[in-house]
């Protein structure tokens, strides 16, 4: 499946992509109970993609949720180093799945659908998945095209081109744990390789490069997500007596 879309990642217009793209692999009945779950069909699911984020500022103690600091360094994540409080994006991602296959509440449900919607993809970002003690980039100062940039944004903002190639093989998936150290692997190995020189711009070969690395990342991130609700089946809010 080709997707075309404007260079931009991990901000509302790749989120709303990934959902998007997840919505259109939902089986049927899964497809209709997370319809009932959210009071919509796929704008609404694609909606609840960025309420997440649009939550942070009333609800900050949500902002840990959206990644983990795992140093450049090291070689996969730890949890006892890395997410000692389980106030991580591994650990909450885990836990909101577990809520979308509990008794809970429709309400505890819905909320959880939304954040397993947004963090699903948000865990596929690289530098969410790592630490070099430069707040996930944003204080490597970058230039691309003649405009003065950081590395997040880079990565938030300029990796994609303007397709997006939904390709995923099924035995790939693998668990929460696994995309992280995925995303962890790319963090080192590509995004924080081959930078410029502070004021030098990005070089097309390191863009080249990443922008592979990106599209490869939110079509693993729609294709997950998508498994993860198909194989969860118990969003229907006549499941929590209401």
């Amino acid at each position: 499946m080709l997707v075309s879309l404007p260079s931009l990642a991990w901000d509302n217009f790749g989120h709303r992509l990934a959902a998007k793209l997840a919505y259109s692999r939902l089986e049927p009945a899964v497809r209709t109970n997370v319809d009932a779950l959210l009071g919509g069909g796929e704008e609404a699911f694609v909606d609840a993609s960025i309420w997440a984020d649009r939550i942070k500022s009333q609800r900050p103690e949500t902002r840990p949720w959206h990644y983990v600091n795992i140093p450049l360094d090291a070689e996969a994540f730890d949890e006892k180093r890395d997410c000692p409080k389980r106030d991580c994006i591994v650990a909450r991602l885990e836990d909101f799945i577990s809520v979308l296959s509990s008794d809970a509440s429709a309400d505890q449900k819905r909320e959880a659908l939304r954040f397993v919607i947004h963090l699903v993809a948000d865990i596929h970002q690289p530098l969410h998945c790592a630490n070099n003690s430069d707040r996930g980039g944003k204080d490597v100062a970058l230039v691309w095209d003649k405009r003065k940039t950081n590395l997040h944004e880079v990565w938030n903002h300029y990796v994609l081109t303007n397709t997006l190639n939904e390709v995923m093989d099924t035995k790939a998936l693998g668990a929460v744990v696994d995309w992280c150290n995925e995303s962890h692997a790319i963090a080192r190995q590509i995004a924080y390789e081959g930078l410029p020189e502070p004021g030098e711009p990005v070089s097309e070969d390191y863009m080249s490069k990443a922008r592979i690395a990106a599209t490869d990342q939110l079509a693993k991130a729609a294709a997950r997500l998508a498994f993860i609700l198909n194989c969860t089946r118990s969003y229907s809010t006549k499941q929590t007596g209401e």
